[in-house]
């Protein structure tokens, strides 16, 4: 027997049907593969599972390609839909509120290019001056050997 204390009626879809608290609600609908990736990462940093159900041929262009550009319709479970609604409209934080976190972050991202440079210079020196020294030392002693 089915309890239908507890539900409400979706009156906006062509046929009736019951919605419970943890039946999926539809969050938003996104054009693309990005879009779709940055707004599940958004809802599960705030613990709200999110469903995505591709559009037309979506699902096989994903299984074929990894990527799909016939966008996505977003579900959050019916409880969550305000607070996910919520964190879709919120401001993005401003640039000028950097943590002191990331200030270390960009010097050690920077150390980091740093040592790669330095390397590469490295490796340059490596493949390129150090044959050629090779090479015009190589033909010097033929030339000396040569007259000598």
């Amino acid at each position: 027997m089915i309890d239908n204390r507890n539900r409400r009626t979706d009156t906006e879809a062509s046929e009736e049907f019951y919605v419970t608290d943890d039946s999926p609600a539809l969050l938003c609908t996104v054009n693309n593969h990005m879009e779709v990736t940055f707004i599940e990462s958004l809802m599960r940093s705030a613990n709200i599972p999110v469903m995505k159900k591709w559009r037309n041929a979506g699902d096989a262009a994903m299984i074929y390609m990894a990527v799909s550009f016939t966008g996505a319709d977003l579900y959050v479970p019916s409880k969550l839909l305000d607070k996910a609604k919520e964190l879709l409209a919120a401001e993005p934080v401003e640039p000028d509120a950097v943590s002191e976190t990331d200030d270390n972050f960009v010097e050690l991202l920077e150390q980091h290019t740093e040592k790669r440079r330095e390397r590469a210079r490295v490796m340059l020196f490596l493949i390129f001056v150090v044959p050629v020294v090779f090479a015009l030392l190589i033909g010097l002693l033929a030339v000396v050997g040569a007259f000598g």
